[in-house]
């Protein structure tokens, strides 16, 4: 995105805290999940693109690795 942020999605605390995060590929698309149990998965946001971790779309190397990470910031 340029260096800029962009929040595609939000969703709410779970109720005890704790959470727990996973990304699926297939092909050149991601998704994203969430569970407060590790058993029920619920999506968030759509499917989003990889081809910007591509050394085509950024213009070279850029050694992208894919990491999952929660906030309570949503986007401040």
């Amino acid at each position: 995105d340029n260096g800029g942020k962009k929040v595609v999605a939000t969703a709410p605390l779970a109720k005890n805290g704790r959470l727990a995060l996973r990304c699926e590929g297939k092909d050149m698309t991601l998704r994203f999940f969430w569970s407060e149990n590790g058993k029920n998965w619920t999506a968030i946001g759509g499917e989003e693109k990889a081809d910007v971790l591509t050394t085509a779309t950024a213009g070279g190397f850029i050694g992208a690795t894919v990491g999952l990470y929660a906030t309570s910031a949503a986007g401040k």
